[in-house]
């Protein structure tokens, strides 16, 4: 998707970075899942299994020690990992409310200025 169709910013989560975000969802993977970009919106993934275009996935997001339980995730693409990657890559797209939404807005504000503060 290019980036003039995205309606959140999109931040690219560096590899071996240490951050406290990530996303748990027993359907995607076993263990917690550290995103490789981020967004208001959504999340970019590298998963074991391939999910299904469209299919909706239950979540726990981890966001600077907010923990939002039952949010829903729709895959929105999937391909295979790249290069050096393992399994599936796939965008989710978080489904939030308003309420939500401005609740993981502020905590993602939060840890970007954690990070930007590290670098």
């Amino acid at each position: 998707m290019s980036a003039d169709r995205r309606q959140y910013l999109r931040f690219d989560h560096r590899p071996g970075e240490r951050t406290s975000l990530y996303l748990t969802s027993p359907s995607l993977a076993e263990g917690p899942i550290e995103p490789v970009d981020f967004s208001s919106g959504g999340f970019g993934v590298e998963v074991p299994r391939r999910p299904q275009l469209g299919e909706e996935v239950a979540c726990t997001l981890h966001v600077s020690g907010l923990a939002m339980s039952g949010i829903r995730a729709r895959v929105a693409w999937t391909r295979p990992a790249g290069e050096g990657g393992h399994g599936w890559a796939a965008g989710l797209a978080v489904l939030m409310d308003d309420d939500e939404r401005d609740q993981f807005a502020s905590a993602l504000t939060a840890l970007l200025a954690e990070i930007y503060a590290g670098s």
